[in-house]
């Protein structure tokens, strides 16, 4: 697991740290101090050679085609659209081993002169008419007692009107399950996915306890074709086996939760607004069996809120269980700029007896 992470000059962020890391971490502020912008930074630091990441991971926040046009849309991955510096997120574990993925948006001539050996293979594979042209997006990927690695590639406009991109990605010797739920929820496919994984290994019994918080009446739960695909179906006691997604938004994401901490063995999950679609009365039985999973597990989890209740039932939960493996991070902006404040078991008590601002 993590113990530190640290971002630099990335989305709202000219430099922030985040120390003493727990199993499960909650990001709380107002709106707009970047709570989602720290799972971002996660998420790509998670994927080191996905060169397609920060191009797509606009996707989620409305840009339908990011690649149209990768150096206006990359540059608001950067502090405050500011390129030339480049942006870092690194992070230190428990072993010592510190991950630094750098990121830059640079032109032909800067590529060649940089990283001259990645800009010449990639010139080796693309178009005469791209070699001087189109900015490069360049991720270096450093890790203790590791040589550096760099992938390097160029999106937009490629072939005959159409938009993709033409990349050469390092090989990076490292596997980190990472699972990003936004606060709309994962797609069904995902879901899906994931729950086959736990059927072939005969794990489906790990999840039941989980999703019974929401709706007792469910003994089991099966695959089966809806409209032309596969659904996750539950069986409640009625004569018809009833598909999840029509059993309400709690249950769809209780179930997203457990499955992808289920399928992230040794890595993390992501979860933007965590209590989506929760009533606050199930909230600490939830927060309990996200302790079990991610202890069974070993995953990390960051999980973001805005809600004084997840707080309280969060704390409650872990009081009460083998170890109190939480920690709250509240972001505050202040003159245009971001900080942190850390919260431990003794500073959340305290916080929530004496009704002070966390959230």
């Amino acid at each position: 697991m993590w113990q530190h992470f640290v971002v630099k000059n990335f989305r709202c962020f000219s430099g922030l740290v985040l120390n003493h890391l727990a199993r499960v971490n909650l990001i709380a502020g107002k709106n707009n101090t970047g709570k989602t912008a720290l799972l971002e930074a996660i998420h790509l630091h998670d994927n080191p050679a996905n060169w397609q990441l920060p191009v797509d991971i606009s996707r989620a926040r409305g840009i339908r085609e990011p690649s149209k046009a990768l150096e206006d849309v990359c540059a608001w991955l950067f502090y405050r659209g500011h390129i030339p510096s480049g942006l870092s997120l690194e992070s230190h574990d428990q072993k010592g081993v510190t991950r630094t993925l750098t990121m830059y948006i640079l032109d032909p001539a800067s590529a060649r002169e940089r990283f001259p050996e990645a800009e010449k293979a990639l010139a080796s594979i693309i178009g005469p008419s791209l070699k001087g042209s189109l900015s490069r997006l360049v991720l270096k990927y450093e890790q203790t007692n590791e040589p550096e690695r760099i992938s390097i590639g160029v999106a937009g406009e490629i072939v005959g009107g159409g938009h993709g991109g033409i990349w050469i990605d390092a090989r990076i010797p490292r596997n980190m399950p990472d699972v990003f739920l936004t606060a709309g929820g994962a797609s069904l496919m995902q879901d899906v996915g994931f729950f086959g994984e736990l059927e072939k290994t005969k794990r489906q019994q790990e999840i039941l306890p989980a999703l019974q918080i929401v709706e007792p009446r469910l003994q089991h739960l099966s695959l089966v074709p809806l409209a032309g695909e596969l659904v996750i179906h539950g069986d409640i006691g009625l004569p018809l086996l009833v598909p999840v997604p029509f059993m309400g938004e709690g249950m769809r994401r209780v179930l997203s939760i457990v499955l992808a901490i289920a399928n992230a063995p040794g890595g993390v999950v992501l979860i933007d607004e965590i209590v989506n679609g929760l009533h606050y009365s199930v909230q600490k039985q939830v927060w309990q069996v996200i302790a079990q999973a991610a202890r069974r597990s070993d995953v990390q989890v960051f999980a973001t809120t805005h809600s004084w209740e997840c707080i309280r039932w969060a704390h409650e939960a872990f009081s009460e269980s083998e170890a109190y493996d939480l920690r709250l991070f509240r972001l505050d902006r202040r003159d245009g700029e971001v900080s942190v404040a850390s919260y431990d078991r003794e500073r959340i008590e305290s916080g929530l007896f004496n009704a002070v601002e966390m959230r």
